[in-house]
Formats: structure tokens, sequence, C-alpha cells
């Protein structure tokens, strides 16, 4: 130091503050670990503070790597009984999971060989490994196909069958991939199959009745996978009712393609069977839902003998038979259906199904009975609010289907549902609803509230009692009547409008041999005209007691025509005639009531009656209560 004053700290002699600069640059600069300070104490410069601190961390890393050698894991060992071990860092691996003791107190452990009696001493060597329940819960509940798929495996049927015969709950397959069978795969109930995109191809050399079959199966489910059957399996999915019936199946996202026909119209894409046609075991609860049906050989879908059962939104495409059908079942639902393309029809229930819904239904070009079928004795149901276009036949048929003491058809409402012909077909019904032979009447069978257009023979309704046919709007250039009843008692006909020229009588209440219409309503009907005002609006062919009011035609002979003798109450049927406005045919009708109005030139207003026949007291809000006279003029 230049000047070594030794004032105390603190000083502001200029000296030291030359003194202390020197010291710093030192203490900085100086490659040695010392520098004195103005009292001639050594002071750790920066370059000895680096040098103990490396030579400090160098010590650490040795230490620590001693540590780690000290206290490493050892290579693993298998598991075996026998097998001591003396450290916390000894380690075994059993199915593939490595362990170490959990409590170093336990050493010095000799393993037993019973790994449920000792696993509970042991800890996994990785949090993210599953615990040896786990993974053994979890095998349980899902199995992969694949897992028994062999090398060079051309029939993948086994690998299914070896799967679904584990019992797990879930037997899934790897997906969007593809399998080949060429033999049934047989069902098991309490499991769930997913299919997971992937797509199915029948390969079979003889024919299959199923690729998938269940007997008595129960809580079983399938989904989201393509079965291409190739002409080779009846079935895509069938399962049979056995001796105790099926039970809670359900079957969804399914696509379906090329099942074979069969003559007998048995299967179908899907199908859930009785053993003994209709008498077998019951099946219930059964769901059809999200599937594709495509160039099927039968049915759609087709469930026999079944308690509760749904179809929901599905679609088929193609089909030589019908769309879906539900036969001798019970509460059984169609909804949100598209059908196309079907030579019979596109949605049924059949032989005896009681209570259904068949609502909100789409189908286009289909045939058979009728697009929408509610046949062989089906009761207790509604069709409505679906759409039927390019009709081949009929639109919707309700009918027995047999004769003798069957079951009474009842209870039925076809309602709100739009129907049109296939251009270039003729002579079919639109709305056909028809009970047995005329013996056995059925009752409260209700046509309301349907567009019914292009069927030359829009609407018959044969041998009901109880019933009302009202509200319809009957299109198409030419039909042959609008309504058509044959032997009926207490029925209304009310409301309808016909938009078309009727080649023949517009309203037809006809007989069946001996048997006669009695007590129909005919009310507040209109036609655009009647055989080009050659026929009569409303015709009678037999007896009875029958009524018709407020009706109106464009055009017709007759306002009421009858063939025999029958009496008609009538009263402000209007419209243009041809001729009179009521004919009795070969005997005069018998006609009372009200005179019916003939519409023509209008005159000048008859005069009032000197006094009134009384007072009707009303309110208007701007001057109060006022009294108005009315009248009685003629005969009304």
């Amino acid at each position: 130091m230049a000047f070594n004053t030794l004032n105390p700290i603190d000083s502001s002699d200029p000296r030291d503050l030359f003194d202390n600069a020197a010291i710093f640059d030192q203490y900085i600069n100086a490659s040695t670990p010392f520098v004195p300070d103005r009292f001639k104490v050594n002071r750790l410069t920066l370059g000895g503070m680096r040098y103990n601190f490396e030579q400090s961390q160098s010590g650490r890393t040795v230490a620590f790597q001693q540590f780690l050698r000290d206290s490493a894991f050892e290579v693993p060992v298998a598991y075996a009984a026998g097998l001591t071990l003396e450290r916390a860092s000894q380690t075994f691996v059993r199915d593939g999971v490595q362990y170490r003791i959990a409590d170093p107190a336990d050493l010095a452990y000799t393993l037993t060989g019973n790994w449920p009696g000792e696993s509970g001493r042991f800890v996994s060597m990785s949090s993210d490994m599953l615990s040896d329940a786990e993974r053994t819960r979890l095998r349980s509940l899902s199995v992969c196909v694949d897992s028994y798929i062999t090398e060079g495996m051309i029939d993948h049927a086994p690998a299914f069958q070896a799967a679904i015969d584990t019992g797990a709950p879930l037997v899934v397959c790897s997906g969007l991939r593809s399998y080949d069978i060429a033999t049934t795969v047989n069902l098991r109930s309490n499991q769930a199959i997913d299919l997971c995109g992937s797509v199915i191809n029948v390969t079979a050399s003889t024919m299959l009745d199923a690729a998938f079959f269940g007997l008595a199966i129960v809580n079983q489910k399938m989904r989201g996978g393509t079965i291409n059957c190739n002409g080779m399996a009846k079935s895509g999915v069938r399962a049979h009712s056995g001796d105790t019936g099926c039970d809670a199946l359900s079957y969804t996202w399914l696509r379906i393609t090329g099942t074979a026909n069969d003559p007998t119209l048995q299967y179908g894409g899907i199908e859930v069977a009785s053993r003994d046609g209709l008498a077998g075991a019951r099946n219930a609860n059964v769901m059809i839902a999200f599937c594709e049906f495509v160039d099927v050989g039968t049915h759609g879908s087709l469930v026999y003998v079944t308690d509760s059962g749904s179809f929901v939104n599905n679609m088929v495409d193609g089909s030589p038979n019908h769309g879906m059908e539900f036969v001798a079942c019970n509460d059984c639902i169609q909804t949100a259906n598209r059908i196309f393309n079907c030579t019979l029809s596109a949605l049924g229930v059949g032989a005896g199904t009681i209570g259904f819904v068949m609502s909100g239904n789409f189908a286009r070009n289909c045939g058979g009975d009728g697009t929408f079928t509610v046949e062989h004795n089906s009761i207790d149901g509604v069709v409505s609010c679906n759409v039927g276009l390019d009709c081949n036949t009929s639109g919707i048929n309700i009918s027995h289907g047999e004769s003798g003491a069957s079951t009474r058809l009842r209870n039925i409402s076809a309602i709100g549902n739009v129907l049109r012909q296939k251009s270039g077909i003729s002579n079919y019904i639109g709305i056909n609803a028809y009970a047995s032979t005329g013996i056995h009447m059925g009752s409260a069978v209700f046509i309301q509230g349907n567009t019914v257009d292009g069927f030359t023979r829009p609407i018959e309704y044969r041998y009901f009692e109880d019933g009302l046919v009202s509200e319809n709007i009957i299109d198409g250039s030419t039909v042959n009547f609008a309504v058509l009843l044959a032997h009926c008692t207490r029925v209304k006909v009310k409301g309808n409008i016909c938009s078309a020229d009727t080649l023949d009588h517009s309203f037809q209440a006809l007989n069946y041999g001996a048997l006669i219409c009695d007590l129909i309503d005919f009310d507040d009907n209109s036609t655009i005209a009647s055989g080009t005002a050659a026929k009569s609006l409303i015709y009678i062919e037999g007896a009875g007691t029958h009524r018709a009011s407020a009706n109106r035609t464009g055009g017709s002979l007759h306002f009421v025509e009858c063939l025999n003798t029958a009496t008609v109450y009538t009263g402000d049927n209007w419209g243009a005639l041809a001729g009179t406005p009521y004919e009795g045919g070969t005997t005069l009708a018998t006609l009372s009531g009200r005179t019916s109005l003939t519409v023509g030139t209008a005159g000048p207003a008859a005069a009032l009656p000197a006094n009134p026949e009384g007072y009707l007291t009303i309110f208007n809000p701007q001057v109060g209560q006022v009294k108005v006279p009315y009248y009685k003029t003629g005969s009304q």
C-alpha cells in the first residue's frame, strides 16, 4: 500500500481512499487466493472464493456418487420361494412388475412363494404402475379379440369365440381393421361386444343361420361396427329365446349388409326369434337403434314374441321383404326410422301385437300390403306423423288378417300421416282399414288428419263400429271415390276434403252381403266433383238410418242417393247439382228433418215477420247490454 495510514474505519482521508482502490483492484483481479486489507488482515479474493467452491463441489459429487452406489437398487431377480432379501436395495420381478421391500424393518425376509399372503410386504417400483389387484380387475373387465389371433389364422371366428368365452364383461376389437369369420360366433349373457369400427366379413363356404348367435341370452350388447354377410348368413346377429327367453338386448351403431334371402320370411339383419314360432318363451326389453341395414335378404330387423321393444333411428335400404317388423309383441315403439326400397312394407306390427307406437318415420318406394302395416289382430296402438312417399301399393294397411273368433281389431288410430302414391301405380288404397270378413266387426279405429295423395282409392273403411274418419285431405287428379265404408255402424265421416274429381260417388256406405251400414254420420265433407257431376256426393247402398249435413260439392248429380229404402236426416248440404238434391234409386229414400239448401242466384231478401220470436241480450263493450230480436223463417 502506498500510504498505509492505519486510520480507523470511516476514514475520509484521501490517502486511505487511494489505498482501498488498490486493494479492491487486487480483490477483483488477483490470481492469488488472499489479499491484505488496510489493517494487514488477509481477505479472500474472488479467485480464492471460486477455487474453494470448486473444491467443495468436487467433494460433494464424490460423496453423492458414493451415496448412490451405496443405496442403489440391485439388479432384480425372479420371484421364487426361498429367496432371502437382506438389503433394502434388493428387488425381484413378478408378472413383469418389479417390487422392493416396503418396510426395511422386515429385513431379512425370505419369500414364501405364497403371493396373496405376502404381497402386502412389497411395493411396486413405479408409482405409474397399476397395483396387482387393479391389474387383475381390469383384466377381468375386457379382453381384445386380437390377443387370440395366431399367425396365419384365416378364420377369425375362433379368436372371437375364445375372447367371448373368457366371460369378460367387455370384448373389444382393434379399431378400424377387418376380420373374416367362416363359422358362427356364439354370444354369452352379461357381456358387451364393441367392434370399435371394425368390419366383420362372413367367408363361410356353407350357409350360416347367423354370423353371431345367442341362445336365451340376457344383458347382451353389441355396437360399433360392420357385418358383411356376403350372402352367406341369413342374419348378422340373431338371438333365440330357447326355453327361458332373451332379456335386455341392445344392438346399436351396427351396419349389416348382404344377409341371405329366406323364403320363409324368417331371419333379418338383426333378428330376435322364438323357439316355437309364436308359442315359445317370450323375450323382453330389446332395443335396436342407430343401425343401418343395406341390401338385406329378408327383413332389416325382425323381432318375435317380445315384451317391450324399440326400433329407433335406424335406416334400411334395399330388402326383398320387410324393412322392420314386430311380430306377436307387446309394448313396442318404432320411431325416427328411415326405410327405402323394400318390396314389402317399410314398418309393421303383426300377429296379435298389443300396444304399439309407429310414429315419426320416413319411408320411400316400399310396397307389400302397405308402406306402414298393422296386421293380423294387432290392437291398441297408433300410427302417427309418418311420411310415406312413392308408395308401390297402399300407404297404411290396418287389417284383421283372420276371421272367425279371433281378437277384434280395435283401439287403433292413424293420425297425421302423409302418404303419396308412386307415379304410374293405380288401383291401390291410400289408407285401408279392414276388419276380418265383416262377421266380427272391429271398433274404435280412427282415421284422422291424414294427407292422401295420388291413390285411386284413397280411404276404405270396412266392417267397423264406433269409428271416425275425419279431417283427411284427399288429393290427386282423379280418384274412384274419397271415402268408402262397408258394413259399418255408428261411424262419423266428418270434415274430409277431396280436392280431386271422383269417378264414382264421393262418399259411400256399402253393404257386405246382407249386412248393411247403419247410423253413419256424414258431416261437413267436401269434394270437387262426383263423376263429373254424373255421380252423387253421398251414396248409401242399403237401408238404415243416417245423417248427412253441411256437406259440399263442386258438382254432383245428387247430394244423397240411396239404392234401397233408408232414413236420412239431412240439412245444409250445398253445392252445384246436375239433378235433384235426393234420389231414391229403385225405392225412394225416406227423407226427413231439415231441408237442404240449394245454391242458386241470389234474389231479394225475404221480408221478416212482423213480430220477432224473442230477443237475445248481448254485451257490447262500448254501449253495454243490447237486446237483439231473432226471427223464425221457413224451416230454419
